[in-house]
């Protein structure tokens, strides 16, 4: 029979073992922060380029890595092999940085979303990539054409949409010529971002400055605006007065012609 005393160490030593226990046990939190822990990752590219999407989780390389796209949930590959009819569409492994990408060639806007890759360890990790595929375009906001009163300022803003690289410079041209910075009564003024923003603003408008304003972003087809300059008539009234004037002439044209018929048909009578 055991004396109370050792009786007494046992139960002891059992508290303790289950208490420790306990303290070692990951919390409810701590489960789910770690089965859903994500990498995310926005990748930006321009229509037609290839693209590799990153699973930029630590010790991959180990590990079963599968690639799904979120937007339909199509499983498109697990470890080295593909699932999807798509060609454009592979795994790749990098063994000097242990990581896997998923390469998309000939990308095309359709391709935009979130793709998820899923490692398989334990716990399961996943990283979460965006890709944001655009077609790069420039256009002028006011439209193809721009009518100013004489005398008065003007301004023309082009809009810079871009893929994966902005263009390195806006220029600005009228009538082929380029207007550099410092020239009387133009300022050039560009913000970046996406889309990039410039805008040329002309402090006064004589008719030497109408013309053909082209804004010429590097790499990318260059948009136009032509520019009136109007002295005193607005577009509208212009075109009311052509149509007045046009209305006279016909008048005059028509009018020996009413009345030889009306001759005519008194004759008749």
């Amino acid at each position: 029979m055991l004396s109370q005393k050792g009786l007494l160490i046992i139960i002891c030593f059992c508290k303790t073992v289950q208490s420790d226990h306990h303290v070692n046990e990951p919390s409810e939190a701590e489960r789910s922060h770690r089965h859903h822990s994500n990498y995310n990752r926005e990748v930006r590219v321009t229509v037609g380029r290839t693209v590799m999407l990153p699973c930029e989780v630590p010790h991959a390389g180990n590990v079963t890595v599968s690639w799904f796209r979120r937007k339909d949930v199509r499983l498109l590959s697990v470890g080295s092999m593909t699932y999807t009819s798509d060609r454009r569409v592979r795994p790749l492994y990098d063994k000097q940085s242990e990581h896997w990408f998923l390469q998309i060639t000939r990308v095309d806007e359709a391709d935009s979303g979130y793709y998820e890759c899923h490692v398989g360890t334990l716990p399961p990790r996943t990283a979460l990539v965006k890709l944001d595929v655009k077609d790069p375009t420039a256009n002028i906001t006011s439209g193809k054409e721009l009518h100013v009163h004489r005398g008065s300022p003007f301004n023309i803003t082009c809009l810079v949409h871009w893929g994966d690289m902005p263009p390195s410079n806006v220029l600005w041209t009228a009538e082929e010529k380029n207007i550099t910075l410092g020239l009387k009564d133009y300022v050039i003024t560009t913000t970046s971002g996406n889309p990039v923003v410039s805008s040329l603003f002309v402090a006064r408008a004589t008719p030497e400055k109408a013309g053909k304003y082209h804004c010429r972003p590097e790499g990318f087809t260059a948009p136009y605006v032509m520019v009136h300059v109007l002295d005193g008539e607005s577009p509208e009234a212009m075109q009311q007065g052509s149509q007045n004037r046009i209305s006279t002439a016909t008048f005059y044209v028509l009018a020996p012609v009413f009345l030889l018929l009306t001759f005519h048909n008194d004759g008749l009578h």
